[in-house]
């Protein structure tokens, strides 16, 4: 089943960026150029993941995802910020609204990538197969400890897998 992922963004430059790194992956992938858009979007087709920007017209970033929050069917949507501002305030505000994860631009769509396949597992998985990741004796290239991701190295490494 593909992942459904919306991204929310005035600049139509980010929003080509994040279409370019999903083309590889089965992905559905949804544009909105502001909030409000964006909220409405999100009613309609129920995204797994949400990449949202902070400044934007008619409705931020923030004000989107506080009215997110509010939903009930919507608020377990996985969201990660986009900012230009890295203050420890305006990340730890974000956070605490209870996003997933947060980029800082700029950023390249690998970054993007890495970020999402730590927040969508099945993902994850498909994307490792789809770029021929080596996978270390236990199967399993990320492993998570507590709050801890630990990438694991194979024991042994002889090109990429077929």
């Amino acid at each position: 089943m593909a992942h459904k992922i919306l991204t929310v963004d005035d600049s139509r430059t980010i929003r080509m960026i994040v279409k370019n790194a999903f083309k590889p992956y089965e992905c559905e992938l949804f544009e909105a150029e502001n909030g409000r858009d964006g909220l409405a979007l999100t009613a309609q087709v129920k995204p797994d993941l949400i990449i949202l920007d902070i400044t934007m017209p008619v409705m931020t970033g923030i004000e989107m995802l506080g009215k997110l929050m509010q939903d009930n069917e919507l608020k377990a949507t996985k969201v990660i910020m986009l900012t230009a501002e890295s203050g420890r305030d305006n990340v730890m505000n974000i956070v605490k609204m209870g996003v997933k994860d947060y980029i800082v631009k700029p950023f390249k769509g690998e970054q993007l990538i890495d970020r999402v396949k730590l927040i969508l597992k099945d993902l994850k998985e498909r994307i490792d197969l789809a770029s021929g990741q080596i996978e270390g004796e236990s199967g399993e290239v990320f492993t998570v400890a507590g709050d801890i991701v630990i990438f694991s190295l194979p024991a042994k490494i002889t090109g990429n897998k077929a």
